[in-house]
């Protein structure tokens, strides 16, 4: 990975993360620059309920809804509050092509087919439906190494200033939050991207 890539910090149970993914995506497909993803998981570990998913009201999933539906995709809400920790598992073994199928097969099987991503058995088998290699997560799955890795990114929260996901960096400067297909390309324009 390049040392001048943007960094994207972003969570797989956080809808706005899969928002910000889509449009990065579509930028991407536009210009093509790299981009090195760290899943620091929902909420910040000293405060684990910050952010419960469980607490949000139903006018902000019906908002969310029309916002992918504008954008060509779908969020529902999750009938379950499911952790991303197996799934971050398996950021670090795919690459190229590999990882960006996998990140988008991650997102769609919590938001668009109501799967539990905590269940390694369940998420295998979603991304398998839609067509996803899950070679590299089971491998991930067996070395005690990426599961430490998740638990270490998770503590970024305090150390590398993130505030909120999603974000994105590139040296010192951040863009954070709810953000649209302009606010990127303001962003990438404004780093000479």
């Amino acid at each position: 990975m390049a040392a001048d890539a943007l960094t994207f910090y972003f969570d797989f149970t956080c809808p706005y993360s899969y928002i910000a993914w889509e449009l990065l995506q579509r930028k991407r497909r536009q210009q093509p620059f790299q981009m090195k993803l760290i899943g620091i998981g929902p909420n910040p570990p000293g405060n684990p309920g910050l952010l419960g998913r469980e607490l949000w009201c139903d006018a902000r999933w019906a908002a969310l809804h029309a916002i992918a539906e504008k954008l060509d995709f779908v969020i529902n809400r999750p009938s379950v509050q499911a952790s991303s920790q197996v799934a971050l598992r398996g950021l670090d073994m795919y690459e190229g092509f590999g990882l960006t199928d996998y990140v988008s097969g991650v997102f769609k099987v919590l938001f668009r087919d109501n799967a539990d991503i905590s269940t390694s058995s369940e998420l295998v088998e979603h991304l398998q439906a839609n067509g996803i290699d899950t070679v590299p997560l089971l491998s991930a799955l067996k070395e005690p190494e990426t599961l430490k890795k998740v638990e270490d990114d998770a503590l970024l929260w305090g150390h590398a200033r993130i505030r909120t996901i999603p974000t994105l960096e590139f040296g010192n400067e951040r863009l954070a939050g709810l953000f649209d297909q302009r606010a990127i390309e303001n962003f990438l324009v404004t780093l000479d991207i």
